[in-house]
């Protein structure tokens, strides 16, 4: 398997299996529509938003199929994916954001405002918007998506070893420290 690209596999194996129901929208999905979706942030993270592999890209955001999406595209595309907790507030994000110095930042319109306050302190990137954005200088996710289309996608190759996310520990006995996840250890726990 390459990477950590468990859907893709699975696309490979039974494309035509439901992968996934949206149960908010009843919106169901195929392994085939969510390995489509994926590519398809992979390359605008990669040509869009000019990412590369290695890069950090943290995403604040609820439970939503674009988060899924997120998560597939960070196996396909070599991008090390950085979920931010939702409680936090932005000085908490703030801290995280300096540490492990994200490239691009994705957040859900229910956090907005702290996205506003997070990005007076700290230089974020590129920020794209899943929802609608009053930020005149946020991207949004759907014209991102739109902006590469649909060719062909070459997965990038990586090394077992090769980080997949970092994942930030609730800091209770100080700063929250940055624990890397390799490929190897999700497509073991999968």
């Amino acid at each position: 398997m390459i990477c950590a690209d468990i859907v893709g596999e699975r696309s490979r194996l039974s494309p035509a299996q439901t992968a996934i129901v949206d149960v908010a929208s009843g919106q169901r999905l195929t392994y085939r529509e969510m390995d489509r979706r994926a590519a398809t942030c992979a390359r605008a993270w990669l040509y869009s938003l000019g990412l590369r592999r290695g890069d950090r890209l943290g995403i604040l955001s609820g439970n939503r199929l674009e988060f899924l999406d997120a998560f597939s595209a960070a196996a396909k595309s070599g991008v090390i994916l950085v979920p931010l907790g939702t409680r936090l507030t932005a000085t908490e994000l703030a801290v995280i954001a300096t540490d492990c110095r994200l490239s691009a930042l994705i957040y859900g319109g229910e956090h907005a405002d702290t996205v506003r306050e997070l990005r007076s302190s700290v230089d974020l990137g590129r920020v794209v918007a899943l929802d609608d954005s009053d930020d005149s200088g946020d991207l949004s996710w759907s014209d991102l998506q739109g902006s590469v289309g649909e060719a062909d996608f070459v997965p990038a190759v990586c090394d077992p070893e090769d980080p997949f996310c970092l994942l930030y520990t609730s800091g209770t006995t100080g700063r929250p420290k940055g624990v890397i996840t390799p490929h190897r250890m999700v497509v073991w726990n999968a």
